[in-house]
């Protein structure tokens, strides 16, 4: 247990690091990530995925690490493979990446992301049923009220309201006002309570 705290101690430093303005700096703690992530941290698996796959600018624009989509999704993929559901929603939105578009291994990624609870990739599949587009999924009002429920149930603000519309509109369910009520109320009191 102690060699696992251990592995884990400089993961916020290396964050902080990667989150400076200056390359020298994020550069190390990219190099710090890599250990950890080498050793099995499945947190700095994840960051180390995330920060690859999107880059890191300062202020001014200026790249202080180039996304590297190859090493970004082998990363993520370590991080999936222990299980961690955020990676394997990374992963579905690596599979849609310009230059990288593969729906079918994105929808793969997102399908097992959302079965293993994680709330951005639950609402993401709800709204893709409800439109039938993005990914290669027909357009299914009840399939995709049910994955808007599960992420609006898990505290996601922006699938709390898809839902309340949904009840306010009766797509996908029947209408029911005060379920739309309810819905927007909690979407609401949680932006509020954000915004203090």
């Amino acid at each position: 247990m102690a060699a696992f705290w251990h592995r884990n101690d400089n993961l916020p430093f290396a964050c902080y690091l990667v989150e400076l303005s200056d390359a020298r700096e994020a550069s190390k703690g990219v190099k710090m990530l890599e250990r950890l992530a080498e050793n099995g941290n499945m947190e700095a698996q994840l960051k180390l995925g995330e920060v690859l796959r999107w880059g890191q600018y300062n202020g001014s624009g200026d790249t202080t690490i180039k996304p590297n989509i190859p090493a970004a999704t082998k990363w993520l993929k370590r991080a999936a493979d222990q299980g961690d559901k955020r990676g394997y929603g990374e992963l579905s939105g690596i599979y849609l990446h310009e230059g990288n578009v593969d729906e079918e291994k994105a929808l793969q990624y997102l399908l097992i992301a959302a079965q293993k609870g994680a709330a951005n990739s639950q609402y993401f599949l709800g709204l893709c049923y409800m439109k039938g587009s993005v990914l290669p999924v027909p357009q299914n009002y009840s399939e995709g009220v049910k994955w808007l429920r599960k992420a609006a149930k898990s505290g996601h603000n922006i699938a709390q309201i898809e839902l309340a519309k949904a009840y306010r509109d009766g797509t996908g369910v029947n209408v029911d006002l005060m379920k739309s009520y309810i819905w927007f109320s909690i979407a609401a009191r949680a932006e509020g309570a954000r915004q203090r």
